[in-house]
């Protein structure tokens, strides 16, 4: 060993701690700056200008009663096409010989506020506006058509109604009918 390498061994790593030192001055400097920032209250001066201020009344909100809360439709639409979307619905009505037909429901669309929803039974469409819970339009199928009415339950997975037919002059009987 060389007496340079020797002497370099042991020499104090000055760059090092001048680096070292540095940072500690710098966070120490922070330090005091965030502490001034947040301990010593900003004293504003005044002015000689007159400052007006307004005083804004307390609004309170006092809705008005309601006896029976209804979605809105938006809600409505959207809740109704969530369960279609991850349920799906079945179309199920009673026939005049009081056998129980059913059909699929095999599409929903919504226009607005209007549902359009076909299902696979005779090329059958119910057309209708939901309002609240209630789904109320007409309905049609392959030489057949007339109206309806649907109640769905709160969170949209049943619902029950009436249909009537168009082919009689006055429909004396409903018949009873739903979705689940």
């Amino acid at each position: 060993m060389s007496k340079n390498d020797k002497s370099q061994s042991n020499s104090f790593p000055w760059k090092e701690f001048l680096a070292f030192f540095g940072v500690v001055i710098a966070a120490y400097f922070g330090y005091l700056g965030f502490r001034s920032q947040t301990e010593i209250p900003i004293q504003a001066t005044q002015t000689a200008e007159k400052k007006e201020t307004t005083v804004i009344p307390e609004i309170t909100y006092t809705p008005e009663p309601t006896l029976i809360q209804t979605p809105t439709s938006i809600s409505s639409l959207a809740t109704l096409l969530n369960h279609y979307n991850s349920y799906g619905y079945e179309y199920i009505w009673t026939n005049t010989d009081n056998t129980i037909g059913s059909a699929k429901i095999i599409e929903v669309q919504i226009d607005g506020n209007k549902i359009i929803m076909k299902y696979d039974y005779k090329n059958g469409v119910l057309t209708g506006v939901l309002t609240g819970y209630v789904l109320s339009g007409t309905w049609s199928q392959e030489n057949s058509n007339g109206n309806f009415e649907l109640t769905f339950s709160s969170d949209f997975s049943t619902a029950t109604g009436w249909w009537d037919d168009a082919k009689d002059s006055e429909p004396k009987f409903k018949n009873q009918f739903g979705i689940r």
